[in-house]
């Protein structure tokens, strides 16, 4: 396991009875602190991209640990293991600005800051081995943390102004091509415990200790979380669908023990899980995406009386200026990609029937409807069902009603200005990296141009612009 794991189903009803009742629970490896044994167990969305959005911390019998030193410090060993499996990425990133050269030899990062980064990632592997990190190792994990962090603050500050100066630069650029992807793990740094806030506080220490605060059950800060319920009916439903279809495995596997393998009895499961599953899995993303966002929505209008709470120094921290919402009017390609997937899947599954068993009533019907889902697919975009809005809103982008990109799962945005078109390189969770491709009316493109490249640089994502001029440059 890396950080987390998924809690056992009874861990997981334990805990809904006080806690999220939506979201999957995850929990922590044990922690030996002051002679007992600890975990943290919570609700997450993606922990790949984000920590608990509400947490507690339990002790070896299972019983929630009201001591608030004990939840600190437990929060805090988890968050830093949390950590420390992302250094990896500042890795490659600075092997990539080796290829470079540096505006000044001092933007290098130092020899002193490297082998805190070695001794980090040692840690980790440590970490990673071990099932119950003991009373020692915890020390020494906490302690290097702590000075490669001191190390590291003082370039993440140098770095983000030189960024928020930057041009646009060509791709042949090998040092900001490594500073860019240093810029996106910082971002997955700090948005991992600050995604709920209207402001961009670089001060890691102070983000863990107001997380800790707002998002610990014991605590009750978590109470103030509210999430419509028309989201959360739309997440059960899924979730029902999920069950449903993993339910059904034993019933295929009990047809064929009775019936044999055939082609006859793999049918059915071939539809399920090759055509049906990964439309579901993708509404089930985008949904819970909805909850997600609603669910932080939620926590920002709180976040103010829980800082004030913790005695955060909020004169301290760098606001983050927040842009209004870009609209602007194009075309959506989401329902080609649904109509060819279901047209191909079905005239495969067709073709291996008839050589199987023959031309049939059913290869026929199957054949004609995947034929009329590639027609739609060639008719689509001269009606006006392709039509949509493009929001570019402070911390997302949504595409009508169905496309939903939050910067957490942004890994690229390409403008290609010749032929107004916006490419979103994305990577939800469970599901593979992926592009979407919006076609910005023709009227539009100077100004949508404008308004992506300031919400990138607002939101520190990787932006490349394509167009006969200047071809292949990137931000």
């Amino acid at each position: 396991m890396t950080w987390f794991k998924r809690a056992r189903w009874k861990e997981s009803q334990a805990y809904r009875e006080t806690g999220n009742d939506i979201l999957p629970i995850h929990k922590s490896k044990k922690i030996e602190f002051q002679n007992k044994t600890y975990w943290m167990m919570g609700a997450c969305f993606e922990p790949q991209l984000t920590f608990y959005q509400e947490f507690d911390v339990q002790d070896s019998e299972g019983n929630s640990v009201k001591d608030k030193a004990v939840i600190s410090e437990i929060h805090k060993v988890v968050a830093i293991h949390r950590n420390l499996t992302g250094l990896i990425f500042l890795e490659e990133a600075f092997e990539q600005q080796k290829k470079g050269y540096p505006p000044s030899p001092s933007d290098h990062p130092s020899d002193h800051l490297l082998d805190a980064l070695k001794t980090c990632r040692n840690d980790e592997r440590k970490l990673r081995k071990t099932n119950v990190i003991k009373d020692g190792l915890r020390q020494e994990v906490v302690s290097h943390w702590e000075v490669f962090w001191k190390l590291y603050y003082d370039r993440m500050d140098k770095l983000r102004t030189q960024h928020a100066e930057a041009t646009i630069y060509t791709v042949s650029d090998k040092w900001n091509q490594g500073v860019d992807e240093e810029l996106f793990f910082m971002d997955w740094f700090i948005r991992g415990f600050a995604d709920v806030r209207k402001t961009r506080d670089s001060n890691l220490d102070r983000l863990m200790s107001t997380h800790c605060e707002m998002a610990s059950i014991e605590q009750g800060h978590h109470q103030v979380v509210s999430v419509k319920e028309k989201d959360r009916g739309k997440v059960k439903g899924y979730q029902t669908i999920l069950h449903y279809i993993f339910f059904t495995i034993p019933v295929f596997l009990l047809v064929l023990v009775i019936f044999g393998i055939s082609m006859n009895t793999l049918v059915f499961p071939a539809v399920t899980f090759f055509l049906f599953y990964p439309l579901i899995l993708k509404l089930r993303t985008r949904i819970e995406g909805k909850y997600h966002a609603s669910f932080l929505e939620s926590v920002d209008d709180k976040i103010t009386a829980v800082l004030g709470a913790s005695g955060s120094g909020e004169q301290e921290t760098y606001h983050r200026p927040v842009i209004d919402t870009y609209e602007v009017p194009g075309r959506s390609t989401a329902l080609l990609k649904v109509f060819s997937y279901l047209g191909f899947s079905l005239i495969g599954v067709s073709a291996i029937l008839s050589y199987r068993d023959g031309i049939n009533a059913v290869t026929i019907t199957m054949f004609t409807i995947g034929m009329v889902c590639l027609a739609v697919r060639l008719i689509l975009p001269h009606t006006k069902l392709m039509h949509a809005t493009m929001r570019i809103h402070d911390q997302e982008i949504r595409v009508g009603r169905f496309g939903q990109f939050p910067v957490n799962y942004i890994r690229l945005i390409t403008f290609k200005k010749n032929e107004g078109a916006v490419v979103i390189t994305h990577k939800p969770p469970r599901v593979s990296e992926s592009k979407y491709t919006f076609m910005v009316a023709h009227d539009h493109v100077d100004e949508t141009q404008h308004e992506l490249e300031a919400w990138v640089n607002l939101n520190g994502i990787p932006y490349q612009l394509e167009d006969h001029e200047r071809q292949g440059e990137q931000k």
